[in-house]
């Protein structure tokens, strides 16, 4: 039979559709529950805002629909020191998909833009001699996004002395090693007195 295509339509009809009575008590999120569970109809599949026009021109028919498009990338995330490195990433897909730098193009460089199906792509980011910098790069098949973030730590850059203190007196020579003070006597006699 199917639902009207336009104009109001209310619960009493989408159970009359359904083969149910028509005051059966129901409420919109669990009716589209059903539907999503006997149709298939990816319409339905939602928790928030349902409303009755989701039911205008729909049929308690099975629902046949093309393949729900799907993207997936792995890994998303890399965090890593200030040395140049290459990360291979992964896409699972059905369908065409793009790459796209958002932040951080300067620091790196992508070995394609875009693919078709299930494939892969390298990221590569060049050296960091600065300070700590990050950057997001986006895969894109239709309406899906998906993101890949990554991190780069500064280089390490050591203070002088960075050994042990400076003391001209022999306590050290800041290179960690022992100065040419005098020795500590650790076990003075009576007759030498406490050094």
């Amino acid at each position: 039979m199917g639902l009207p295509s336009s104009g109001s339509i209310s619960i009493e009809q989408i159970l009359t559709e359904m083969g149910r009575s028509s005051t059966s008590p129901a409420n919109l999120r669990d009716l589209a529950a059903e539907w999503l569970s006997h149709t298939g109809n990816q319409k339905f599949n939602r928790t928030t805002n349902i409303s009755l026009s989701l039911w205008r021109g729909e049929t308690w028919d099975p629902f046949i629909d093309p393949p729900t498009d799907y993207l997936t990338i792995q890994p998303s995330l890399y965090d890593g020191s200030n040395l140049p490195e290459t990360i291979p990433i992964n896409v699972t897909s059905n369908t065409h998909w793009t790459v796209t730098e958002i932040s951080g193009a300067n620091a790196t460089t992508l070995s394609r833009s875009d693919g078709s199906g299930n494939g892969r792509f390298t990221v590569s980011i060049s050296v960091n001699n600065s300070e700590i910098r990050s950057g997001e790069i986006e895969v894109r098949a239709g309406a899906i996004r998906r993101t890949f973030n990554w991190s780069q730590s500064g280089p390490y850059i050591g203070g002088p002395g960075d050994g042990g203190p400076l003391d001209n007196n022999g306590g050290g020579n800041g290179d960690g090693s022992g100065g040419d003070g005098d020795p500590i006597d650790d076990f003075p006699t009576i007759d030498e007195g406490f050094q």
